[in-house]
């Protein structure tokens, strides 16, 4: 049950308050008081009715604007009571310590005692919250529902009410941040990470593209076999054999080239995407990135690497297969030697021949397939 506002009436303790006022001035700042007591105990009294029938989400606003209107320390204590039949302890436990502080600047001990005791019994079972700031940006700003938290706040476990919150951070040339969260009223501490804040992109500028690294010159892809392909038959039947295995053969090598680009491809579009990524999180120079924005460049190079090596082994695989397959003994040259010589090579049916060079085209190096089947 709420008891009266406490008006210190008596002499005794108006002399102490006097005495204290020197005090205050220095300590700490002054109230402002709107100057309208009626007001202030019409408001105490309602919310005493409040209260003592259980309604104490109503009694509490009440009590505060009571406060704001002629602060006293009767009105704080019940209002630090107040929160805490709501639930807000970490308000509840403030208001006890302010309420102990005036009654301590008045003199009046036992309340001062009662108060403190109060917050001491609340202490433990406060919830906090620990606002880890990562962000390196200049001027940034972090506020928790809608009030600054100053950089003395920063890394710092303080109580705060069970409920809904919510901590923003914003600062010039870089993209807001925000996280909403809960705290339950467990004594538990909460920890909010504040990241490093993204690069906001210019309006109207177009975004940064990252230039791909000018492929090597005068590399030359392995071919594997000799550039001078001599597969003549001299017997028909090993021709034959000589000639399916070197078609499956060529069909095998082939497929896995066309794998390689595959693969090639795949990565290649995985590094663009790496690259088109990573421009979010770098300024519109494209020279400085956060450390997202650095590991998917890094990622994007990697790709890039994968994408250049599946492309150069695929289509080496793919050419191979292409002169296996071509130089391989055709059935219709394997008949017409055992028509025209028992067996041997025929003169009218020439062996297949190949050769590969390495030339010039169009002023580049490249591969000159030549040869007879």
């Amino acid at each position: 049950m709420l008891s009266n506002r406490i008006v210190p009436s008596s002499r005794r303790a108006r002399a102490r308050c006097t005495a204290a006022a020197a005090a205050l001035v220095v300590i700490a700042p002054a109230r402002a008081r709107a100057a309208d007591p009626p007001a202030a105990q019409a408001l105490f009294n309602e919310a005493k009715r409040d209260a003592n029938e259980g309604r104490w989400a109503a009694a509490c606003p009440k009590l505060e604007e009571s406060q704001r209107l002629d602060p006293g320390i009767g009105t704080e204590f019940h209002l630090a009571r107040c929160y805490e039949h709501v639930g807000r302890t970490a308000s509840a436990w403030a208001a006890y310590l302010d309420a102990a502080a005036s009654a301590h600047l008045q003199g009046q001990l036992a309340r001062e005692k009662v108060a403190r005791d109060h917050a001491a019994a609340l202490e433990p079972s406060l919830s906090r919250l620990l606002i880890a700031v990562r962000s390196s940006a200049p001027s940034l700003r972090v506020q928790r529902d809608g009030v600054d938290v100053g950089r003395g706040q920063w890394g710092t476990a303080v109580p705060l009410d069970p409920g809904e919150h919510r901590v923003s951070a914003a600062a010039p040339g870089r993209r807001a941040w925000e996280r909403s969260f809960r705290v339950e009223g467990d004594a538990k501490t909460v920890t909010i990470d504040v990241p490093e804040l993204a690069f906001e992109q210019p309006e109207g500028a177009p975004p940064a593209i990252a230039r791909p690294a000018p492929p090597s010159r005068g590399a030359v892809p392995a071919i594997g076999p000799d550039p001078s392909l001599d597969v003549a038959a001299r017997d028909a039947n090993q021709g034959e054999h000589r000639g399916r295995g070197q078609r499956i053969a060529g069909v095998v090598l082939g497929t896995l080239g066309a794998a390689g680009l595959g693969i090639g491809a795949y990565y290649g579009l995985a590094s663009k995407s790496k690259h088109d990524d990573a421009t979010a999180h770098c300024d519109p120079t494209g020279h400085r990135c956060d450390a997202t924005g650095a590991a998917e460049r890094h990622d994007a190079v990697v790709f890039g690497t994968a994408s250049t090596i599946g492309f150069a082994a695929g289509g080496a695989a793919v050419l191979g297969g292409i002169i296996l397959w071509a130089t391989a003994p055709s059935d219709r040259a394997v008949a017409a030697s055992k028509a025209g010589h028992g067996g041997g090579v025929s003169g009218n049916a020439r062996p297949p021949r190949a050769r590969l060079d390495v030339t010039t085209v169009f002023g580049a190096p490249g591969l000159a397939l030549r040869g007879t089947w």
